[in-house]
């Protein structure tokens, strides 16, 4: 039996929409016998984005990495929170390999600290943008940020696919994930030049 750490993209729907709202996960993943596990646990780390207070279009674009079990996509572990949920409900699908094509990582850690530090810089950049649904304007949310995130890292979210071959970002919800769907994708940057505009 062989333990790694994998990198997965999870979706959830946004309270009181058919929208979905993404985020990254890195766990532990067992091998046994050629089938994979994956493990949820206490050390189950998240790179997620969202409004920085309660307030939407008022609040600043703020984003969280570090523990899973702290964040609002909190779920799966024994007698907490959400603890009826799995990785199966909020549509978990690996995409270390698909990160580790692109060829900016050699690793799941390396591409794990680089998009943590990159999503760090977000926080705080833009102000939170509630999603326009029918597209045709830009949206600095959660969703930006993980296309953004990934993009970084040489992926686009918007290529991913699912087991039958649909769109991850598209299909996996009735309004997809505006910020990151192929209508109106938002990319977010940071550094040390002034913040990209969201377009």
């Amino acid at each position: 039996m062989i333990t790694e750490r994998r990198i997965f993209l999870e979706s959830k729907p946004v309270t009181g929409s058919g929208a979905g709202h993404l985020y990254l996960v890195f766990r532990d993943v067992t091998f046994d016998n050629g089938e994979f596990i994956a493990v949820v646990n206490q050390t189950d780390s998240v790179i997620r984005g969202g409004p920085a207070g309660d307030m939407g279009n008022y609040s600043d674009l703020g984003t969280q990495t570090g523990f899973l079990r702290d964040s609002g996509d909190a779920y799966g572990l024994p007698n907490g929170d959400h603890s009826d949920l799995t990785p199966e409900d909020r549509n978990s699908l690996d995409i270390t390999a698909l990160l580790l094509g692109s060829g900016v990582y050699t690793d799941a850690h390396a591409a794990w600290a680089g998009m943590t530090d990159f999503a760090n810089a977000l926080s705080g950049e833009y102000r939170y943008e509630l999603p326009t649904m029918g597209g045709g304007i830009h949206t600095s949310n959660s969703n930006a940020t993980i296309l953004s995130v990934l993009n970084h890292a040489g992926l686009d979210v918007r290529s991913i696919e699912t087991a039958d071959g649909s769109s991850y970002v598209d299909d996996t919800r009735y309004w997809g994930h505006p910020g990151a769907d192929k209508d109106a994708p938002t990319l977010l940057g940071s550094g040390d030049t002034a913040p990209a505009m969201a377009a």
